[in-house]
């Protein structure tokens, strides 16, 4: 039998915001053109926020700390610490133009809307928390059954029907299907589709009465989007804020959040959520996601909520840095 000619595999490497990939052939050899998957462009533009969030923080520290040297008449110290400023601010904006580069917040939208279809991502989430309504919530409210019979179905639109809060909503349409008992409105910062209002969750007034709170609200892929862990945790925090007594809290993250992170688990979430006013009452691991299902817990004073501070709990070199700080 002969044998099939087998070359050796050479690495390839992508330049940010390119999409030609170089390898290490002769300078001779032509390069094939071509454009980066879904899941690296979903990787790098995270990689991107990241590193854009840590240097705007250094930024934040040597801007505070010039000034004080300024109060003190350190003048040269002051001096060195402005240059260091500048130099960060500078590659503050090479790590947007490498954001820009690879189509900004739409173009990561888009790679992750197309990995949202009902079979798997997002598509999947709205299957998965419809399951759960329909066993924890619709069997407690009168009239509202199974919704798989035309008469149910009916009897559902003669009662109140669940509000529903989508942050960081795509298309608009998750819950589309069981609107007759279930009333969502979506927001996203970018909406990529006339149903999605423009907002951002951290600028939305706090809840001024009983309309204004919702019974389920969703975090489908977004607490991980957020670009720094105090800021993850003060995103639950207002989460409880707008729901109503008992009201459902849906968090989705990417598995690695709680399998491979240093800092952070499925035991660490309960005790972050646990901390911040939440009782989990289901959760669910698929091959990419994790799902979280959250329920108020009433009686809970937020003004004296737990701090919870950044922990190793699972040391390892290959681990990432995901994490959510209460203070």
């Amino acid at each position: 039998m002969k044998r099939k000619r087998t070359h050796p595999r050479r690495p390839i490497t992508f330049t940010v915001g390119s999409s030609a990939p170089t390898t290490n052939n002769s300078p001779s050899s032509p390069t094939k053109k071509r454009k980066l998957s879904t899941t690296q462009r979903i990787n790098e533009f995270h990689a991107l926020t990241k590193r854009l969030a840590h240097i705007q923080k250094q930024i934040q520290s040597t801007t505070q700390s010039q000034g004080q040297l300024n109060n003190h008449g350190n003048e040269e110290t002051s001096i060195s610490h402005g240059t260091t400023n500048g130099t960060l601010k500078d590659e503050a904006a090479r790590v947007k133009e490498a954001i820009e580069a690879l189509g900004g917040l739409h173009a990561y939208q888009r790679a992750s809307l197309k990995g949202g279809d009902e079979s798997k991502g997002r598509g999947a989430c709205g299957k998965w928390l419809v399951g759960m309504l329909n066993k924890y919530v619709v069997p407690s409210r009168e009239g509202m059954g199974s919704r798989k019979s035309e008469e149910k179905e009916e009897s559902a639109k003669k009662v109140d029907r669940l509000k529903l809060l989508d942050i960081g909503a795509l298309n608009g349409a998750t819950y589309g299907k069981q609107r007759a008992w279930i009333d969502a409105e979506y927001v996203d910062l970018n909406p990529q589709h006339a149903n999605v209002i423009r907002q951002d969750f951290f600028e939305r007034p706090p809840p001024r009465n009983k309309a204004d709170l919702f019974d389920v609200l969703c975090l489908s892929l977004v607490v991980n989007f957020v670009d720094d862990p105090e800021r993850r945790g003060i995103m639950l925090i207002r989460a409880r804020q707008f729901l109503v007594p008992s009201g459902l809290l849906f968090i989705v993250l990417p598995l690695p959040c709680t399998k491979n992170s240093r800092y952070m688990t499925h035991e660490r979430i309960v005790e972050i959520c646990k901390a911040i006013g939440f009782e989990e009452i289901e959760f669910h691991f698929t091959k990419r996601l994790s799902y979280h299902l959250w329920r108020r817990v009433e009686g809970h004073n937020t003004k004296k909520t737990v701090s919870v501070e950044k922990k190793m709990v699972n040391p390892g070199a290959a681990r990432n840095n995901f994490s959510i700080i209460v203070k």
